[in-house]
């Protein structure tokens, strides 16, 4: 079911919808994110969200901000859970300036 999502998806829905034994199923859940044979981020016992997920709205933070110069920190925090918008922005797009509440292409 897992290697089928490609959003985040709350694990005590799919224990109910599908019946699961929850002991088994977060173990095993657990041990196939660490084996990385399913690849993806596991929020403690609440949340899925597959490598596919992060990796597209990652891609498409970085391409508004290729396109328009500027990228507020909001954006990161909300979109992608990043916990530092300042130290992910100054590694994934070197050369920036970082303002108090964005992110600016020093070109502009």
């Amino acid at each position: 079911v897992l290697t089928a999502v490609t959003r985040p998806v709350s694990l005590p829905q799919l224990i109910k919808d599908y019946g699961f034994t929850e002991g088994l199923f977060f173990d095993c859940v657990a041990e196939l994110v660490a084996s990385g044979r399913l690849s993806g981020l596991l929020h403690g016992k609440s949340t899925f969200t597959p490598s596919l997920y992060v990796n597209a709205q990652s891609a498409s933070v970085l391409a508004f901000f290729q396109q328009n110069g500027v990228l507020e920190y909001s954006l990161l925090t909300s979109k992608l859970q990043v916990k530092d918008p300042r130290a992910y922005l100054a590694e994934k797009l070197p050369g920036g300036v970082a303002l108090s509440s964005c992110y600016m292409n020093r070109e502009l």
